[in-house]
């Protein structure tokens, strides 16, 4: 009884459809991918866009005192600061916007954001701050000031 061996390993035609598959699935998934990016991108700094401005409203309170929260030099997109009210030419926070991230504040009347030593905004209607993602421009997140002075986070932006 001769035994015939088989040869192993993969035929052309099996790793073409194999790539074929493989490219079809890359293609599906990078779009998600780049959305899901973007979304965690901006949701990430209106997160810190909100708590800064809870410190900022935290120190007012805090130090019975104006504090305020302020665009970097070259404007909102850059990022913002909290200056120190304690501490002259000290800061309380300093963050950059991280990058794909556009920043726009809507009622924002001067060089920023200021709380009063009540907790409250010194504008009316209150900011709104409009967060969206430079690549994927449906991403978007909103940061508004109550009334009260309380940071809130939304989905959408209002326009």
């Amino acid at each position: 009884m001769s035994a015939t061996r088989r040869p192993s390993g993969l035929t052309l035609v099996e790793l073409i459809a194999t790539l074929a598959i493989a490219a079809l699935l890359l293609g599906v998934a990078v779009p998600s991918f780049s959305r899901f990016m973007a979304e965690q991108s901006v949701r990430g700094a209106a997160t810190d866009l909100q708590t800064a401005l809870l410190v900022v409203r935290s120190e007012a309170l805090k130090h019975n005192a104006r504090v305020a929260l302020a665009p970097q030099a070259s404007g909102w997109s850059s990022g913002w600061t909290v200056p120190d009210p304690v501490v002259a030419g000290g800061f309380l926070l300093r963050r950059t916007l991280p990058a794909g991230v556009t920043i726009v504040c809507t009622g924002c009347a001067g060089p920023g954001v200021e709380y009063r030593p009540s907790g409250r905004v010194g504008t009316t209607p209150p900011p709104v701050f409009c967060l969206t993602a430079t690549r994927v421009t449906s991403v978007k997140r909103a940061v508004r000031i109550e009334l009260s002075g309380q940071p809130i986070m939304q989905r959408e932006c209002p326009h």
